[in-house]
């Protein structure tokens, strides 16, 4: 079991390596996420990001877990992405599915402290098609995001800060919209200057 948390730990420690992390204070002003909204029941596009963000902050892997679709594939990249979701120039730091997603994400909601994310406002695209297979009502957008997360207790703990950019493409199924894929991009260094 320590083994398999040290894993997830260090995924995530590379994975916010490779958005540019830094150390520092998680402080009040930092979080607004809204802790008075609910959860979106799913019926319009949006609810996916609100819904994603607020589960995170509450580390509700329940509410988390079902956002995606069951062949929902998660892929964690390094280096500047060529925003084609389709082609990745070997960039890719890790590409999982849905179970060993929902299992670090479960680890890591049980492991972290505090945890603060939050992601930007944006706008959605229509895609015709992904991976080559048609997809009439398939959505992307690709939003900036940050967090703030606290390691250990008392004088022993780490914080660490990131940011960078998540993708999500998502569809209706049975009624409610699901996230299909989840992009993890680090941050265009030429944006940070």
């Amino acid at each position: 079991m320590k083994i398999g948390f040290i894993v997830v730990i260090l995924s995530i420690l590379v994975s916010c390596a490779s958005a540019g992390l830094t150390q520092g204070q998680i402080s009040e002003q930092e979080s607004t996420f809204r802790a008075d909204s609910s959860y979106g029941d799913l019926s319009e596009k949006e609810d996916c990001i609100l819904n994603y963000e607020r589960s995170c902050n509450e580390r509700n892997i329940d509410r988390f877990a079902e956002l995606f679709h069951a062949d929902c594939e998660f892929i964690y990249m390094m280096g500047k992405p060529d925003f084609n979701a389709d082609i990745f120039s070997g960039q890719i730091l890790k590409k999982k599915d849905l179970q060993s997603e929902l299992e670090s994400i479960g680890n890591f909601f049980s492991g972290v402290g505090e945890l603060r994310f939050e992601i930007e406002a944006g706008t959605w695209m229509r895609l015709d098609s992904l991976s080559g297979d048609p997809c009439p009502d398939c959505w992307k957008t690709t939003r900036g995001c940050s967090f703030s997360a606290a390691f250990g207790e008392g004088g022993e703990s780490q914080i660490m800060n990131g940011q960078g950019h998540v993708e999500f493409i998502i569809s209706p199924v049975d009624g409610k919209w699901k996230i299909l894929r989840f992009i993890d991009q680090p941050m265009d260094k030429e944006e940070d200057k």
